[in-house]
């Protein structure tokens, strides 16, 4: 447990399931993984997709190359079957798995009548819109957390590998109507996020955390090390211990 005061293993796991690392590389691999095959990541499923991602760079292109090589797997074909046509019956598991609903009518002909579309582009679109990415976040995160201090579950669906919840997607949250005064909101007995407008703008972006998310295994590693730490790791530590 970090004792300087300054951050508490709560905040150092909440900095590190809210870094720009985990928006970009982890958090999308766990939604593939969830929408293509109905369960979290192993441990070396998950850091081999990470490292692809991370190789590449995240990007749409990079994800979809992801989405792709997901469509193709033994696993996947298992689940769906060996064909590549996107039916009704395909959008449909894509939906209850990774949104926890039945997609419309509207949404399921989008699909099925797009010209060209495969399997893997479908499971991209589906796995990686702000929806998924709503309604998957708090388990998302609570499988990160879990997975930062060594008890994360690595079977069963995001929506029941952490903490026995149910397997329904998280809170997607809900909106208050602020005053001119002195608002006060309750939150739940979980980790809550607040998002308030201005004026009736918005941010333009929220901040970024100092930590990526290997942060807590490199601090518990290297202080143990007995090894010269090099400049930028011994940076690294006296930020988050100071």
């Amino acid at each position: 447990m970090s004792q300087s005061g300054a951050l508490t293993d709560a905040q150092i796991f909440s900095t590190i399931s809210n870094s720009r690392e985990a928006d970009q590389i982890a958090d999308p691999v766990i939604r593939f993984y969830q929408a293509a095959f109905g369960r979290v990541p192993d441990q070396a499923g998950l850091q081999n997709a990470e490292n692809f991602v991370r190789a590449l760079g995240p990007s749409a292109a990079t994800y979809q190359n992801l989405s792709n090589m997901f469509a193709q797997s033994t696993e996947f074909t298992n689940r769906f079957g060996t064909g590549t046509a996107v039916d009704a019956a395909y959008v449909q598991a894509l939906y209850s798995t990774i949104l926890g609903r039945a997609a419309s009518s509207g949404e399921v002909d989008g699909y099925v009548n797009s010209a060209g579309i495969t399997r893997g582009s479908a499971l991209y679109l589906v796995s990686q819109s702000q929806e998924a990415i709503s309604v998957s976040d708090a388990a998302v995160n609570g499988f990160q957390l879990n997975a930062a201090q060594g008890t994360a579950v690595y079977t069963g669906s995001i929506y029941t590998a952490q903490n026995g919840q149910p397997n329904t997607p998280g809170n997607t949250g809900s909106t208050f109507a602020l005053t001119t005064g002195i608002d006060t909101l309750t939150g739940t007995a979980g980790n809550d996020t607040f998002l308030g407008t201005v004026d009736g703008t918005t941010p333009a972006s929220r901040p970024r955390p100092l930590a990526t998310r290997s942060t807590v295994a490199l601090v518990r590693t290297l202080s143990a090390s007995s090894r010269p730490l090099e400049p930028r790791t011994f940076r690294l530590l006296r930020t988050l211990r100071t």
